[in-house]
């Protein structure tokens, strides 16, 4: 294999074939050596397996000849104890009179019989030790023999995939050769072919220099063309950034305006409720002065009828008042006047509930006033700020303001930097916003501007 390997590289072979022929020879020879190894695993488990068959035959030799002393023993034992039982029958059948010299030789013949039985049993206890050990080492000798027999068969299937590996591996080696052999000559082939392709290349390459040269002037062109685009891409949309920035606080301060607008409204309608609800009041009040004068009336005339004058004197006029009724079905007119002066108690107790619900009102509606002035200023100065960013992009882009606007914005009055916060807090008044002409994106504002002239609020 190895001659065969330099033969393949001297040939000229490719380096692909070359490779498939060094990696091949490389898996050869592991088959090769896992070949060897597997063989002599195999060996010595056939080995381990005769001597595990060999410990297992002299194991069960030895269990049988201990079985066979056991049951000799077993005999013996059997045959002493009839021996010491029939030696006992007979000393107990000798009668008392009989001579001495019978006695003693039955005595004589019983101590033999026991003597025999002891020893009998002594050796049938060993014999059965012999029997326990015997059947322990033949049961570790079948387990050896197992496990010789599992590494037997494990080293028989290892020896036979390595030699299937190795014929394997020398068809492949094979097949390589006469593929190596047929592309020899296409290899030939190729080199001729190569040669010729080489010539077209280098003709190529030199029209590819001049190309890539040509090529790279180009590129370099549209690289400036495209820093170009790209700034203009990035001043339009900073512009559209700024026209958005402009567009949302032109809808902020004329959101500002509509609620300044919206504020006075209400402010004006709660002052108008506080003087309605104190109008009602006094009215009120005054019911309150005439439904006493009637009852003072009601109780004069009474104090002329002699009928009723007893009567009138029983009047307390305290609960009367509370009540809104003596409780005296004949005082009809005092009843009338007392019942009055409840009516307008309670009328009048209704209307300083209302007022005070005005001048709450009221308060509110001056607060949300003042909010409402604040945010237009602000926003006034977030459009200011967003036109001065959006010109930054459009110089030249404002447009003239139309003439009505123009007007608008030279009739009103000239806006202050900022009211101060304690003349808003007294009179609700802020003019800083009136007369601003803002241009965004060609849309013309004039800021209008509140002025609510030299009206103070009483409650404040």
């Amino acid at each position: 294999m190895n001659d065969y390997i330099d033969s393949a590289y001297n040939a000229g072979g490719t380096q692909a074939q070359k490779a498939q022929l060094k990696e091949l020879q490389g898996k050869l020879a592991e088959a090769q050596k896992n070949f060897g190894t597997t063989r002599e695993a195999y060996f010595a488990a056939v080995n381990g397996q005769d001597a595990a068959q060999d410990a297992f035959t002299a194991a069960d030799v030895n269990m049988n000849t201990a079985k066979g002393e056991y049951e000799k023993a077993k005999s013996g034992t059997a045959a002493a104890k009839t021996a010491y039982d029939a030696a006992e029958a007979k000393l107990k059948g000798i009668d008392v009179k009989t001579p001495k010299t019978k006695l003693d030789a039955a005595k004589g013949e019983a101590a033999t019989a026991q003597a025999a039985l002891d020893k009998a049993n002594a050796t049938l206890a060993d014999s059965k030790t012999k029997a326990a050990e015997a059947a322990a080492h033949k049961a570790k000798a079948r387990s050896a023999r197992d496990a010789a027999k599992v590494k037997s068969d494990q080293a028989n299937e290892a020896y036979d995939n390595a030699t299937a590996s190795v014929k394997d591996l020398a068809a492949k080696c094979d097949a390589a050769k006469t593929d190596l052999a047929n592309k020899q000559g296409t290899l030939n082939d190729a080199k001729k072919a190569d040669d010729t392709a080489q010539a077209g290349v280098d003709k190529a390459q030199a029209a590819d220099v001049h190309a890539a040269t040509a090529l790279s002037g180009a590129k370099q062109a549209v690289a400036a063309k495209t820093q170009i685009l790209s700034d203009a891409q990035a001043k339009a949309k900073a512009a559209e950034d700024e026209l958005a920035t402009a567009n949302k606080a032109f809808e902020r301060f004329a959101g500002a305006q509509k609620a300044v607008d919206d504020a006075k409204a209400a402010y004006d309608a709660a002052v108008a409720g506080v003087a309605d609800a104190q109008k009602q009041l006094d009215a009120a009040n005054e019911a309150v002065v005439d439904a006493n004068l009637e009852i003072v009336k009601a109780k004069a005339e009474l104090a002329n009828d002699e009928a009723l004058k007893a009567d009138l004197e029983a009047v307390d006029h305290k609960a009367s008042l509370a009540a809104g009724t003596t409780g005296n079905e004949k005082l009809v007119k005092l009843n009338a006047a007392y019942a009055r002066y409840k009516a307008a108690v309670d009328a009048a107790a209704g209307l300083k509930a209302a007022l005070s619900d005005a001048d709450a009102k009221l308060s509110d509606a001056n607060d949300a006033y003042a909010a409402a002035l604040a945010e237009l200023g602000d926003a006034k100065d977030a459009l200011a700020a967003a036109q001065a960013e959006y010109d930054k992009y459009h110089p030249k882009a404002e447009p003239q303001a139309k003439p009505q606007v123009a007007q608008a914005a030279a009739k009103a009055p000239v806006a202050k930097k900022k009211a101060t916060s304690a003349a808003l807090a007294q009179t609700g008044d802020d003019s800083a916003l009136a007369g601003e002409v803002f241009v965004i994106g060609g849309i013309t504002l004039v800021a209008a501007g509140v002025t609510l002239g030299d009206r103070r609020r009483k409650q404040m």
